[in-house]
């Protein structure tokens, strides 16, 4: 029982360290966006947009469109990979002809910043027959 006790506070606290690990990467992207798309219950135009770290110590990126200077606050997740990624990437799911937002990856980072599926994207995908990936290629800026 105390072996199990030790496992698991041990495991405690390297999820601790790994999560304040993933908020302290620096996330700094741009990328033209080719299609409309949502996050949330927002719809975002086709442009170049930005995707930055709010602060270094929350889970909230600001995602701004350099065309339009409009910005927006948007809360995600950290998810681990087992590789980093190879390039700066927006990920998103398209359902039908509705594109959503659902990752950010950046280059030589196993951390992806991933975003809650919204309840329109969850409703769109129970009842698509059409559904992919798509990725567009994202600069890292610094």
């Amino acid at each position: 029982m105390k072996l199990n006790l030790s496992r698991l506070m041990l495991f405690a606290v390297g999820a601790l360290l790994f999560g304040s690990a993933a908020c302290a990467q620096e996330i700094n992207v741009q990328a033209k966006v080719p299609f409309d798309f949502m996050v949330g219950h927002k719809v975002y135009p086709a442009g170049q947009y930005s995707v930055q770290n709010v602060t270094y110590d929350n889970h909230l990126l600001r995602l701004r469109n350099t065309n339009s200077q409009t910005a927006v606050a948007i809360l995600y997740h950290p998810t681990s990979s087992s590789a980093p990624a190879t390039q700066s990437q927006l990920v998103f799911h398209r359902v039908e002809n509705a594109y959503f937002l659902y990752q950010v990856r950046v280059a030589g980072n196993t951390v992806c910043r991933e975003f809650q599926m919204s309840h329109v994207e969850t409703e769109m995908a129970r009842n698509a027959t059409d559904k992919e990936t798509v990725i567009v290629a994202a600069n890292l800026i610094h």
